[in-house]
């Protein structure tokens, strides 16, 4: 597990870091939308159209436009609340038919006619409330990749909302990775590798209500993951021009990327002191691979990093959370808490023989400490068995 999360830790780093021509990232993001929306709503994946709201066109609440949206949103800072979730699903599911956004069900789930039933070995399930879900992603001791899949795992167990919540579930799980800091992941077809391993998912969600062990569900889900994120970095790989440039230009566009918009003042202050003709040829490259662009022609002329979705980011809460100084600082903050897992500080850490349950850690001394007792309990009592009373089941 420890080289599983460490893997995503290097390939999100390198997915969200790549600097993609502004016409080949709309493709490719436009492509990797669609394959997500295929599987639930077929008539809404059409990459032409997803690439023109990309770009900027106005939203024209389809579901692609919402998906758009929220893609592209501010992240969401924790710790999250019931109605971070529902006004989600608002957000997204609004005048799809059958469906009532934002409204958690207050009983059992039960299926549209002529959908599919609910395994009896789920039906149990039933009594878990959204509040418990959440309250436990907040709290949870363990490694944000482990807790996150275990969150969206109960989402699908769950099924919180009227109607199929597949596309839901798997685009607020991309939302929750984003305001970890694991942006790479909003980079990805996620839904697609998720919807891929639907058979082993299915086995480990039975072995994790039946024993209570979430090791294997665990471990399902961040596979899942690890493959998406390895699938965008080989698609993006070749298009990338920040593993094309020598170190200098390399400064000039990280330095581009984090400021937004500069003057050549700037970026003499990036490079140091160096000849005006290798500074301007640097600077030139860069604008005709169309990363940067100027504005204006007089000697106070500005620089701009050049990027395709700003005009959707500035509709849903502006630029990324990387620009600011006080975003970078908590930037590093929460990739040192990613990272405090593999020193053993900070986080719940699984052993070699032992499932992915939070055991000596004293903020999680109000929590079953057993491994015999499912996660989600929340109790002292170790005396509950998984066999009677299933994950999250009120006694």
């Amino acid at each position: 597990m420890h080289r599983k999360l460490r893997r995503i830790a290097v390939l999100n780093e390198r997915v969200y870091d790549m600097v993609v021509p502004p016409e080949e990232l709309l493709d490719y993001m436009s492509e990797a939308i669609a394959a997500d929306l295929s599987f639930t709503f077929p008539d809404e994946a059409s990459p032409e159209r997803i690439r023109g709201f990309l770009a900027g066109a106005e939203p024209d609440g389809s579901i692609c436009s919402r998906v758009v949206c929220l893609r592209l949103s501010r992240p969401k800072p924790y710790p999250w609340t019931v109605d971070t979730v529902s006004s989600t699903h608002r957000r997204l599911m609004e005048g799809v038919p059958g469906c009532e956004p934002g409204r958690v069900r207050n009983g059992p789930y039960m299926p549209a006619e002529g959908g599919p039933r609910v395994p009896e070995w789920l039906q149990p399930y039933a009594e878990v409330t959204l509040a418990d879900v959440v309250r436990t992603m907040n709290e949870s001791a363990y490694h944000p990749v482990i807790a996150l899949s275990l969150f969206w795992n109960t989402m699908e167990l769950l099924q919180p909302f009227q109607g199929d919540n597949t596309m839901f579930n798997g685009e607020l799980l991309v939302m929750a990775f984003k305001s970890w800091n694991l942006r790479g992941m909003g980079r990805t077809s996620l839904a697609k590798h998720l919807v891929a391993a639907r058979i082993p998912m299915e086995c480990a969600r039975r072995e994790f209500l039946e024993s209570g062990n979430p090791n294997l569900m665990a471990s399902v889900t961040i596979d899942c993951c690890i493959s998406a994120l390895e699938e965008a970095e080989r698609t993006l790989a070749p298009m990338d021009i920040s593993s094309k440039v020598d170190g200098l230009t390399g400064t000039i566009l990280r330095s581009a990327r984090r400021q937004r918009s500069f003057t050549l003042s700037d970026i003499h202050g990036w490079v140091g002191d160096i000849s005006d003709q290798t500074f301007r040829s640097r600077l030139s490259a860069l604008i005709d691979a169309g990363v940067i662009r100027k504005v204006g022609n007089t000697r106070g002329a500005r620089y701009e990093y050049v990027d395709p979705f700003m005009r959707v980011r500035e509709r849903n809460g502006g630029p990324p959370p990387s620009q600011g100084d006080d975003d970078l600082v908590m930037k590093r903050l929460r990739r040192r808490r990613l990272l405090d897992f593999f020193s053993g500080s900070g986080y719940a850490s699984p052993m070699s023989n032992s499932p992915i349950i939070e055991t000596s850690m004293a903020s999680a001394s109000s929590r079953a400490c057993s491994p015999s007792i499912p996660f989600w309990t929340f109790q002292t009592s170790v005396a509950a068995s998984p066999m009677t009373r299933p994950f999250g089941v009120r006694a």
